[in-house]
């Protein structure tokens, strides 16, 4: 298995065998702790309230847990690039600095956002030294949408520091990493200098807070002093000497995937029997059941308590609130409350010109090089007051955008379009947006800081993401097709139809706003990439081509205009109605799980829809072409193909039942893993049969057709069978695994079951007198439908890391299925027993 090689070579590495420790001078050896955790370990007052409670006195116990976590770790580690990296890279150099951007990148994001832009990243600079020749704007444009965009600066500068002044030569020490790299704490230095370097020292980020907290009960404020000294003891104490990195992440692993914020999975911590907080709970629990039963509430002797802590009243380790019973082991660690974010409303004003090559361009600014979004590309906007009037700022933006531009602006010309909430750590930005679109003599530039981009070359510049929500909100702004169509009869229509001189000068001088919403229109049509683009090309040559046949012909006959007018509004309407499937479907590819991607009919929706469009066909016409024609004899096929489902479905219950229980999956609350992981990918592999398989059991109907079975093609088999294609698809493309997989252990046993009847009733009429349990079948499905709902209500009101929108569609679809499984089961059983 791949996790087992990689720990041989990571056993390896740690043990010296790495090349480049040797060769370098100035590295410290793996076995001797660095100077700052020394120092850590010395500033312990031995003086100090604190009581061996909060520690881990008991070297034995420090031994147990290492090897405890680490061979949990080494078999249920995600496989993530930068750790591939640090183990097989044998440059000290390299490893160094990709340990180094990972950390980085991972500061405030989640894992499976940074993947994505470390491999990018990587692959663009894969050394120190390229990076360091890079521009800031290239850093900035790489690192857009990531988020905190000081952080690409940062590792900016420090490479260039780097290869200036340390003669492109990473920093060889925990010490050396703190002190000479611009943007590195004293976690990202630890992490580096263990993972990267071997150096023997603990590494406390967020993860490692909460574990630690709750192993040793520690729940005062996480964020003061003497805890955060107290957390960085600890790591220390524990780190692994043998295998400093990976004990580290392990520590992270832990915290992200078991140990986590919200709905901890305390049955499967390998670490669970050295936790004081679960022991906690377990006594509060047994104290509870003690009083409802009316025994003595007595402690019990095996179990640690908080109030075993020597100086719980003085502690600066100890909890000062009360114990909350509902929260469990939540009650650690203990945050102050934090501060809301600060509300700011921007004016903002989307500037349009018609370029060269016919596609809209975008007037953009840059932020200055400090402060928030650093050095990115934005919009012309301004910080809106509250004591200035909406008339008076909107004519300080018109003001600084024509000084941008040398051009003369009104703030007549601005076009409402909408507003976009954007949320920053410290800040609530509204975005109120407007727009204007400018002639083409007006649209040159007189300052360094402002340039125009395509729709395509935004889509790539260093731009934050509340740009991009800008955009889509301009492109999706109600009543552009109405706009649209003003703008081109103006444009084309106009000379031929206006007769005095009135009307002609009103078109003239509203021509300066009418251009806004066709740069709308088109700005639409770049939505998604190229092929949309050639879509709006190929639109508006049909377009002029239309009003120029009929331009010469307008000025004689007036009644042209409403078929012209028809002619457009129809070729606009089908151009906007695919455009945005288009960009529909792009959506819906692009936020699926990637490990399905290349599993069959999972990547797009549209297969899925023909076979769901096609199955309605045939129950349309199915049964009227069988209606003047003698039913199928299909006995031996029914018998293969129930017996074979039964098959199928009996591997599936397998799959999911032993997979669930290799991976210590919870029956409450379960969220995805969407690791590479052996276990992960077997367990997103049996939902994809599982989506199959109701694939295949759209033939039921088939055979129902063939056979002239039509009183069995009922609302409720069309119902239940279409929708589950759908729901399953879904599934499999966004939350392969996670609690889904009860839905899957409890339908497939369900089936098999089914299937088992089905199979005996086709040998024959003979096998009747064996089948009396049919009746039955319809109960076990109602049975599986409450579980479900059951199951999903509870995690509606329940705080699990997986998405209530699922769960509220699930728990829908279960409602409708129970209301029409009862019917039936009433109308073929209750009703004609009561008419007996």
């Amino acid at each position: 298995m791949r996790w087992f090689e990689m720990s041989r070579l990571r056993s390896a590495m740690t043990k010296g065998k790495r090349v480049g420790l040797e060769m370098v001078g100035t590295a410290t050896p793996k076995r001797k702790r660095s100077t700052t955790a020394v120092k850590e370990e010395k500033s312990t007052d031995p003086s100090s309230p604190r009581s061996t409670f909060h520690t881990f006195p008991d070297p034995a116990d420090v031994e147990q847990l290492r090897s405890q976590l680490l061979c949990w770790y080494d078999q249920e580690q995600r496989e993530l690039p930068w750790r591939t990296l640090a183990v097989t890279e044998s440059d000290l150099n390299i490893r160094t600095y990709a340990v180094w951007v990972s950390e980085i990148m991972l500061q405030q994001t989640q894992v499976a956002t940074v993947i994505n832009y470390y491999n990018k990243w990587m692959k663009r600079w894969p050394t120190v030294q390229d990076l360091a020749t890079a521009t800031l704007e290239e850093v900035n444009q790489m690192w857009a949408g990531l988020g905190y965009y000081s952080r690409g600066r940062r590792l900016h500068e420090g490479a260039q520091k780097v290869v200036s002044e340390l003669k492109g030569q990473m920093p060889r020490t925990v010490d050396s990493l703190l002190k000479q790299l611009p943007g590195v704490g004293r976690y990202t230095a630890a992490a580096v200098g263990s993972i990267a370097l071997g150096q023997v020292t603990g590494a406390v980020d967020g993860n490692l807070i909460r574990v630690l907290c709750r192993l040793r009960a520690v729940g005062a404020d996480s964020t003061s002093s003497a805890v955060t000294e107290a957390l960085w003891s600890l790591a220390n104490t524990l780190v692994d000497p043998e295998r400093p990195g990976d004990f580290n992440q392990a520590m992270m692993e832990l915290g992200a995937r078991v140990c986590t914020p919200k709905g901890p999975l305390c049955s499967r911590c390998p670490v669970q029997s050295h936790c004081h907080s679960y022991h906690k709970v377990h006594v509060k629990q047994e104290k509870n059941s003690r009083k409802l039963l009316g025994k003595q509430d007595r402690k019990p002797d095996s179990l640690p308590d908080i109030e075993d802590c020597a100086n719980s009243g003085t502690c600066p380790l100890c909890p000062s609130e009360p114990w909350d019973d509902a929260l469990g082991v939540q009650n650690f660690p203990r945050k102050p409350a934090k501060k809301p974010p600060r509300a700011e409303r921007t004016l903002t004003c989307v500037v349009i010109r018609h370029g060269e090559g016919g596609e809209d361009e975008f007037l953009l600014t840059q932020r200055p090089n400090k402060g928030l979004l650093a050095g990115l590309w934005e919009f012309p906007n301004l910080l809106l007051e509250e004591k200035s009037s909406d008339l008076k700022q909107r004519r300080a933006l018109c003001a600084q955008i024509s000084g941008k531009l040398g051009t003369h602006l009104t703030e007549n010309m601005f076009q409402y379009v909408g507003e976009v909430v954007h949320i920053f750590s410290h800040i609530h930005q509204t975005y109120v947006v407007h727009s204007v679109c400018l002639k083409d003599a007006d649209t040159h530039t007189h300052t360094e800081n402002a340039r125009w981009l395509s729709r395509s070359a935004l889509q790539e510049a260093a731009v934050s993401t509340g740009v991009k929500k800008i955009v889509k909100l301009y492109d999706s702004v109600d009543g552009k097709k109405n706009k649209t169509l003003r703008f081109h009869l103006y444009r084309f229509v106009s000379p031929g139809l206006t007769q005095d001189g009135k009307r002609q000068r009103h078109t003239g001088t509203k021509n300066d706003k009418k251009p806004n919403s066709s740069r709308k229109a088109k700005v639409s049509s770049a939505t998604s990439g190229g092929r949309q683009l050639s879509l709006s090309s190929f639109f508006n040559k049909v377009f002029r081509l239309n009003l120029a046949n009929t331009h010469r012909q307008t000025a004689a006959k007036g009644s042209a205009t409403c078929s012209l007018k028809f002619h457009i509004e129809k070729l606009r309407g089908m151009a906007s109605a695919w455009q945005s499937a288009l960009s529909l479907h792009q959506s819906i590819v692009d936020n699926g799980d990637k490990r399905t991607d290349l599993w069959l009919l999972v990547y797009s929706p549209v297969p899925v829809v023909i076979i769901f469009l096609l199955y309605l066909c045939v129950v349309w016409a199915g049964p009227r072409l069988m209606k003047h024609r003698e039913p199928l004899d299909l006995k031996g096929i029914l018998i293969v193909y129930n017996f074979s489902m039964v098959g199928l479905s009996g591997y599936m219950f397998y799959e999911f039942l032993v997979t669930s229980w290799l991976s210590n999956y919870s029956y409450l609350c379960q969220p995805v893993d969407y690791s590479n992981s052996p276990l992960a990918v077997r367990m997103a592999k049996v939902c994809w049969w599982f989506f199959f398989s109701k694939v295949i059991e759209l033939s039921d109907t088939l055979f129902f057709i063939l056979r002239k079975k039509n009183s069995q093609l009922t609302f409720l088999h069309i119902y239940h069978h279409a929708t589950m294609v759908f729901n399953w698809w879904s599934g499999v493309k966004y939350l392969a695994g996670g609690q889904s997989f009860f839905i899957g252990l409890v339908n497939t046993f369900v089936h098999v079951v089914m299937y088992s009847y089905y199979g005996l009733a086709a040998i024959g009429p003979h096998m009747q007198k064996y089948l009396w349990w049919k009746r039955y079948l319809t109960s076990l499905q109602l049975v599986q439908f409450v579980l479900f709902l059951l199951h999903t209500g509870y995690n509606l009101f329940a705080d699990c890391d997986f998405p209530d929108a699922m769960n509220m569609v699930v728990f829908g679809y279960c409602v409708s299925l129970i209301v029409l499984f009862s019917n039936f089961y009433y109308q073929s059983y209750l009703s004609k027993k009561k008419q007996k």
